[in-house]
């Protein structure tokens, strides 16, 4: 009787271990390091590459579209080829919509302000591609109800500015005198249209010593506001009551139409270009690059960036960081964010960021240089 008394315990405590060791609780083999999560291969090409320099949540999205041109040959200069492509603002829904050749000098897509239609070099069409008419003239520039654009038209000696209603094909000539006159800007507002002005260098496609006119949209005698400072296009506050421009690639000036007086912004700097207005009007992005003066060669300068300013000349900020040649930066209409081009991946391509810089998302890949990304009115 006293021996099951002692074996029977013996027998269930054994049982117990047994049933534990089955279970896995007790383990009397080698402890293994946690299995490591090897990294994902590289993806094909039709991935998109990592995010450039994010430094914060991934960019938004926003309810516009950008449109911009590629050079699939990367000619760059000359009879070139050209696409014109629509994306959304994350790079999704692309879709080329025009393509050709030409040896005019390329400017950016402008948008009708409505948004149903892209002027590019001498040719309008529709966000679709189609109905496309083409003018005898380039540098395109729309009124603001969309009824009607202006552009310059090359003759034997010098250029001149007209008007075409797309309504009934009305044209009509807005300046005549024998110099070059070119790149027309239709003010928000629509009462005004400014415009280069100069000397002509013997019929070619140069201008030497441009000044900036204005003009009634409708015709008149255009008056200069600007002398002897080799301006590039004018670009209209949001208001219509400034003009911000670059002069002699050194200088951006910021001119009020009532004062008459143009007021320095930026200097200092070298190729400074592409100013843009925030829609709100209180600051302008822009792109330069500055020397670098620890080089006793001081003809050393370095790649171009995009800076950002107050249009009182306070808060300058640099928004990109040495990576490439960054420019021609466009804001978003609702003013969050900011689409430029950019060749620090190698080919020029289309970037966007928020507009303090933050989250620089490279939009654009494959064949061919991309440059001048411009946002959709809505």
């Amino acid at each position: 009787m006293w021996v099951n008394r002692i074996l029977l315990p013996l027998f269930l405590v054994l049982a117990i271990l047994l049933s534990l060791r089955l279970a896995g609780v007790f383990d009397s083999s080698p402890v293994k390091a946690p299995a490591q999560t090897e990294a994902s291969p590289t993806q094909a090409v039709s991935q998109a590459p990592p995010t450039t320099q994010v430094t914060g949540s991934s960019i938004t999205k926003l309810p516009y579209k950008i449109a911009f041109v590629s050079n699939p040959d990367n000619v760059v200069s000359g009879y070139r080829s050209y696409e014109i492509y629509t994306m959304g603002s994350d790079g999704s829904d692309l879709k080329q919509i025009a393509s050709g050749k030409s040896s005019l000098q390329w400017d950016p897509p402008a948008w009708s302000p409505d948004g149903t239609k892209i002027a590019f070099l001498n040719s309008v069409f529709n966000i679709d591609g189609t109905d496309k008419m083409e003018i005898e003239g380039n540098s395109i520039s729309w009124s603001p109800d969309s009824q009607f654009i202006a552009y310059n038209a090359v003759f034997i000696e010098h250029t001149e500015i007209f008007s075409l209603n797309l309504t009934n094909g009305n044209m009509k000539r807005l300046t005549n005198n024998p110099s070059f006159n070119g790149k027309p800007s239709w003010s928000p507002d629509s009462y005004k249209i400014a415009f280069l002005t100069g000397r002509f260098n013997h019929g070619s496609s140069i201008d030497i010593g441009s000044d900036i006119c204005l003009l009634d949209a409708d015709g008149g005698t255009p008056s200069k506001i600007t002398y002897n400072l080799w301006c590039n296009r004018a670009v209209w506050s949001p208001d219509s009551s400034k003009i911000a421009f670059v002069a002699d690639s050194n200088f951006i000036y910021i001119i009020e139409i009532k004062l008459g007086h143009p007021m320095p912004l930026v200097s200092g700097m070298e190729n400074l270009g592409d100013p843009a207005w925030s829609p709100d009007g209180k600051q302008i992005a822009f792109s330069a690059s500055v020397r670098d003066t620890s080089n006793p060669n001081f003809s050393n300068v370095n790649l171009s960036d995009i800076y950002l300013i107050n249009n009182d000349r306070s808060s300058l900020k640099k928004l990109t960081a040495g990576q490439g040649n960054n420019s021609h930066p466009i804001w978003s209409p609702d003013g969050t964010q900011i689409t430029f081009q950019s060749d620090r991946d190698g080919n020029s391509e289309i970037y966007v960021m928020n507009s303090d810089g933050s989250n620089q998302t490279r939009l654009t890949h494959g064949q061919g240089n991309k440059y001048y990304p411009v946002w959709s009115p809505k």
